[in-house]
């Protein structure tokens, strides 16, 4: 099946649904969930926790790689450098995120860099606990396999939008996604704290572009803006938005 077929096939299937958000959602977090107690044990026996700072990076693009991350609070984004050294964010983790384990599994570098985007309490667990949690546990690894499929899945429908709706409809979808992530661990949440940069380069556009559709927003009063942070007025306005494409 060619490209434009699978594009075709995955905006016939967003139709059936307004918008469905755990579509671009890569769903990391479901890999701790309901572990027995003996392999969250060796998981997160040598566990340390640290703070990281607004700005501070995680991982760097292309190093070896020592452990895997989680996110106890705060957010990140994991971002990947063209052959140019510019910036394109490939993702965005909230609280319960993992990061890296990805590149642990492959035995490569990691793919990508991540970079606190607030003040963030990163968790970090050792690449040999990992691998001898993973290596024990049969439930382990069948949620780190299905989360891997589901992460293709997810990286078919971004492409399949980013191709299929407007700049407007992207950026709906963007806010949309990120409120439903942040309700994960915080369900009164309805603020995205993010600068416009960082938001247009996960639309896919440009920052004049997401400010002039913010202000869209605001006339249409399903948005209000103060500095960096985007507080949701009408998010079943911003959800019938982001389900049109």
């Amino acid at each position: 099946m060619c490209v434009n077929k699978i594009f075709l096939s995955l905006g016939l299937m967003a139709q059936q649904d307004v918008f469905a958000a755990d579509k671009f959602d890569w769903n990391s977090a479901l890999i701790m969930k309901d572990l027995p107690a003996k392999d969250m044990e060796l998981l997160l026996k040598n566990k340390t926790s640290h703070l990281y700072n607004k700005g501070q990076v995680v991982f760097r693009e292309n190093s070896f790689p020592t452990g895997i991350f989680m996110l106890e609070s705060g957010m990140a984004k994991k971002i990947k450098l063209d052959a140019d050294e510019n910036e394109h964010i490939v993702y965005i983790c909230t609280s319960g995120d993992i990061m890296g384990f990805q590149s642990v599994l492959s035995a490569g570098r990691y793919l990508d860099s991540a970079i606190a985007l607030e003040d963030s309490h990163i968790a970090f667990i050792p690449r040999e606990d990992f691998l001898a949690a993973v290596e024990q546990s049969s439930i382990l690894a069948s949620k780190l396999l299905r989360i891997l499929s589901h992460e293709f899945g997810v990286l078919l429908n971004t492409l399949a939008a980013q191709n299929r709706k407007t700049v407007k409809e992207r950026l709906a979808s963007n806010l949309v996604n990120l409120i439903e992530k942040i309700r994960k661990t915080s369900k009164d949440a309805n603020v995205v704290n993010m600068t416009r940069a960082d938001l247009a380069q996960l639309c896919g556009t440009t920052k004049e572009t997401v400010v002039r559709g913010l202000s869209d927003f605001k006339s249409e009063r399903i948005v209000t803006t103060s500095g960096s942070k985007i507080q949701i007025q009408d998010f079943e306005a911003l959800v019938k938005i982001a389900g049109k494409g």
